[in-house]
């Protein structure tokens, strides 16, 4: 458990992997993150939402700093409630609300600052970290290939399929019957 004096700022990063340990970002997710030190005590807020961060920062790596800058917090435990707002077309309103209330290995303390930071101090400038799983896995495929793309490659299977259909008919060939491209068709609608 690490110490810092209740009316220091600080920050703490927080770093996202699912359920397998793979590393989740957080750039481009909406997200609420409540923290307090008692039950009924004072409360600080920070969110993201639509790509702006309030009381918060997105890094390069897809975790998220929080900076407790005046943040008024008492003395004791910090707990954290985190509510991530994902896309997920598999829910009925379009949306997915994943709740989390992670283990934060830092108390605040009634007491001042040591003059040099023991193994337990906590260094104001150095952004504390805590890894937060969330309890979900994502689909393991063989190539990482999203939804736009997969849509994309039978948008041009259907022009190249329509493209070759007129060529037969217009070559004098002999060709399928129109049951049997109706059928080839179907296979890409």
């Amino acid at each position: 458990m690490r110490r810092l004096p209740h009316r220091s700022d600080f920050r703490l990063r927080l770093a996202f992997s699912d359920a397998d340990g793979l590393p989740v970002s957080m750039a481009g997710v909406d997200i609420d993150l409540w923290f307090t030190t008692r039950p009924g005590g004072q409360a600080y807020f920070a969110a993201v939402r639509s790509g702006v961060c309030n009381r918060c920062e997105i890094l390069d790596d897809g975790s998220l700093v929080v900076i407790f800058d005046g943040h008024r917090l008492a003395p004791g435990q910090l707990k954290a409630e985190i509510n991530i707002h994902t896309d997920d077309e598999t829910m009925p309103d379009g949306k997915r609300d994943i709740n989390l209330k992670p283990a934060i290995p830092l108390e605040l303390t009634d007491s001042p600052a040591c003059p040099s930071p023991g193994r337990h101090q906590v260094d104001p400038q150095q952004p504390i970290l805590v890894n937060v799983t969330i309890p979900i896995s994502r689909p393991q495929l063989s190539h990482h290939v999203t939804l736009d793309e997969m849509d994309k490659a039978i948008k041009q299977a259907k022009e190249d399929l329509g493209k070759r259909i007129d060529e037969i008919s217009t070559c004098g060939c002999e060709m399928a019957t129109p049951a049997e491209i109706d059928a080839i068709a179907g296979m890409f609608s």
